[in-house]
């Protein structure tokens, strides 16, 4: 559940100012009201139980609990506390996301990601939420898909947080990469200290890829870089961070998947000259995929060979609740083949449970289990919504789920 995407009044981000010129969400809203999520959330996590959900991601705005430097707001530290209790009370386990895409203002203004003093800043930050939580929460995500929110912000420019020209954001975003891993590592031995029997994990944004050209050597490596890409900063390189100050800087990895990606050759891209495109060539943003759940199946083994507990999460952007079922079915479908060849997940996350504000994409993309009247704030829950809860319920799809 996205602090951002969910609460409505989040006033004091860099997200809120971007949203604010003409153009910059693709459907023309802003992320208020959302889903009044701040004065709903019994609603929602009751509906949440209701139909089969255990765990929740939730996500905290750090612009709620640092609205300027170093002060820390107690009342809306302790709302979150209230929410997590309540969460327990329904028997919900919850999951922490200190750090979603938006950041507070008064930090994008120092820099956001780029920010040379980002990495005390940010530590400071996630000592007093955990301080603060560590009764009602054992599992933390200190950054949510960090490669792949850099990507947005510095290559595409559809998030806030890019300045200046080609080769500033050059720089900005290889400086961003840095704070992020470092971020990462110092929010593991802190978070440890703190609660030594936290889980921390890590999260990343991985879909399949293809070069646009099978036939291209320079598409081919372009599409081994940008997959690469996605997942080094964040999983291959801070073992080589921290090896002097520790083994591990994750318990369990936390791994989005929704489809299927073109990628092409582009000398004029940074930094790995790699882009994705359509099937025309043409350039798209990062997060346009190709729903393809069979795809699934290039991932999970790599995962697994991490060695650690993986959790999937996944889901489809659709007004057309029965795309999103047929979706879900084909997906858990090859998940059960690849358990029975001993592939097997810790956990599966629906993305998401409730219609949210989608970033650029505003309302227009619908993830929910459960539909979401912005105007009326109606909630109504989707077929779907009954599909996972048979899933959560039974842990298989049942025989009358599997279609012709």
């Amino acid at each position: 559940m996205s602090a951002h995407g969910l609460e409505g009044a989040d006033y004091c981000t860099d997200w809120w100012h971007w949203e604010q010129r003409p153009g910059r969400i693709s459907d023309g809203n802003l992320s208020h009201p959302a889903a009044e999520h701040t004065k709903r959330f019994s609603q929602d996590y009751g509906l949440a139980a209701q139909f089969g959900v255990r765990t929740v991601c939730m996500g905290l705005s750090w612009a709620r609990i640092e609205p300027e430097p170093g002060q820390f707001n107690r009342e809306a530290i302790q709302q979150y506390l209230h929410r997590l209790q309540k969460m327990h009370a329904t028997g919900i386990c919850p999951w922490v996301i200190p750090v979603e895409y938006a950041l507070p203002a008064w930090l994008a203004r120092l820099g956001g990601w780029a920010c040379p003093k980002l990495p005390e800043i940010y530590i400071n930050y996630i000592a007093f939420v955990v301080e603060q939580l560590q009764t009602s929460c054992q599992h933390w995500i200190p950054l949510l898909n960090p490669a792949f929110m850099s990507r947005m912000v510095y290559q595409e420019q559809l998030w806030p947080g890019a300045r200046g020209n080609r080769l500033l954001r050059y720089r900005q975003h290889i400086r961003a990469a840095r704070n992020q891993a470092e971020c990462a590592r110092l929010a593991y031995e802190r978070i440890k200290q703190i609660q030594a029997e936290a889980l921390v994990g890590a999260s990343v944004r991985l879909n399949a890829c293809e070069a646009h050209d099978p036939y291209s050597p320079w598409d081919f490596r372009a599409c081994q870089r940008y997959q690469y890409s996605m997942i080094k900063p964040y999983i291959h390189s801070l073992p080589e961070i921290s090896e002097a100050k520790t083994s591990k800087c994750f318990d369990f990895i936390l791994a989005a998947f929704y489809g299927q990606q073109q990628v092409r050759f582009d000398p004029f891209s940074f930094p790995n000259t790699a882009v994705c495109c359509a099937i025309t060539g043409k350039r798209i943003p990062t997060d346009c995929v190709v729903p393809h759940p069979e795809s699934v199946g290039a991932l999970l083994p790599f995962l697994a060979s991490t060695g650690v507990p993986i959790y999937l999460m996944s889901g489809l952007p659709t007004t057309k609740d029965e795309e999103r079922a047929a979706y879900l079915v084909q997906l858990w479908r090859l998940i059960g083949l690849y358990r029975d060849q001993g592939v097997a997940l810790n956990g599966f996350f629906h993305h998401s449970f409730l219609d949210s504000f989608e970033w650029h994409r505003g309302y227009q993309e619908r993830y929910g289990l459960i539909h979401l009247d912005v105007m009326t704030q109606a909630r109504t829950p989707n077929t779907s919504a009954y599909l996972q809860k048979e899933i959560a319920e039974t842990g298989t799809l049942l025989r009358g789920s599997w279609g012709k």
